[in-house]
């Protein structure tokens, strides 16, 4: 959707997006007449608003109230340049917030993504003055996605199952890693495609280094961090998300893009960490959660066909297959 931009006059500039009307002006010592925050006040204060949204959807998809909650944000000028720096930011967790997930709310939720944040540094600090990192996954740790303990508890057959094929569907895998079950779907349509989405080159490079020169002619590979997949609309007869949805599930583009490429009668597979204690995959405090999973597919106009709870279908993973309208 386009942004219109426009000067009502004076120093105030205006922008019409999404139905809403943001104004700004300048100061009065900058010729202004104070009508509105500055431009760059409302840019500053939108990193704040994405690091509160970060922070407030973690609370509640878990039940917690942010009642007593709030981000403290200091700008950091260069004393050599005057200009802003650093941006640090302090989460203060209300009265009561569980221990366990702690560590989890510092370490899971990026106030500012990558993409959105300034050219200055930004950071979140918790009441234990940790640096709230990147959700991004790390790829130093691609050895992780292959460890034969994770293979172990979600066999590829088990995800290929879930997916219904018959061998001539084309199949998006959102956020394909590097390959592993890729592979697994690509040998089970041999009469179809699969579009492997990745946004890190690194882990699309091995994805590659996989593919034999027979499954290199079915599968398609997207790099992209921008959750922009070139393919036309309704183009995918599945869509599955391996270990991804939990990345992915507070990225409007992403959910939008699984919907704009699915086909009416299509079938969105996930397949996720569950909320089980577990000797293998992230921290409890890093997962959706099977009813916050649901709400999800539920919010991007899916009808839920087939559920299955951690310790049923697979030993630690959630399993949800839901259909387009």
């Amino acid at each position: 959707m386009d942004m219109e931009v426009y000067f009502p006059g004076g120093k105030r500039v205006y922008a019409d997006y999404k139905g809403f009307t943001i104004e700004t002006d300048q100061p009065a010592r900058g010729g202004g007449e104070d009508s509105a925050p500055a431009p760059f006040d409302l840019f500053m204060a939108s990193i704040g608003t994405c690091a509160g949204i970060y922070a407030l959807g973690f609370m509640q998809q878990r039940g917690i109230s942010a009642e007593g909650s709030k981000l403290i944000m200091r700008p950091q000028a260069d004393p050599t340049t005057g200009m802003i720096a650093k941006v640090d930011l302090e989460l203060h967790l209300p009265e009561g917030f569980p221990e366990k997930y702690r560590d989890a709310v510092i370490k899971r939720h990026e106030p500012v993504r990558r993409e959105e944040a300034p050219a200055p540094a930004a950071g979140l600090r918790g009441l234990r003055g940790s640096r709230l990192m990147a959700d991004a996954f790390d790829p130093k740790h691609a050895g992780r996605l292959e460890d034969p303990a994770r293979l172990q508890a979600l066999p590829a057959a088990a995800v290929v199952s879930l997916l219904r094929l018959t061998g001539a569907e084309t199949v998006v895998d959102y956020g394909a890693g590097t390959g592993v079950y890729t592979v697994a779907v690509a040998k089970a349509v041999p009469d179809g495609r699969v579009v492997a989405v990745e946004a890190l080159e690194q882990l699309a490079e091995s994805l590659r280094d996989r593919l034999g020169e027979e499954l290199a002619g079915r599968v398609d590979i997207v790099v992209t961090a921008e959750n922009a997949v070139t393919e036309p609309d309704a183009t995918a007869d599945r869509v599955v998300m391996v270990d991804v949805l939990h990345h992915l599930y507070d990225e409007p583009r992403a959910l939008t893009e699984v919907t704009r490429l699915l086909r009416p009668g299509g079938l969105f597979v996930v397949v996720d960490w569950g909320e089980v204690e577990r000797p293998v995959g992230p921290p409890l405090g890093h997962v959706l959660g099977l009813a916050r999973a649901r709400e999800v597919i539920a919010g991007m106009g899916l009808r839920e066909l087939e559920t299955h709870v951690p310790g049923t279908l697979l030993p630690y993973h959630l399993a949800i297959v839901a259909a387009k309208e």
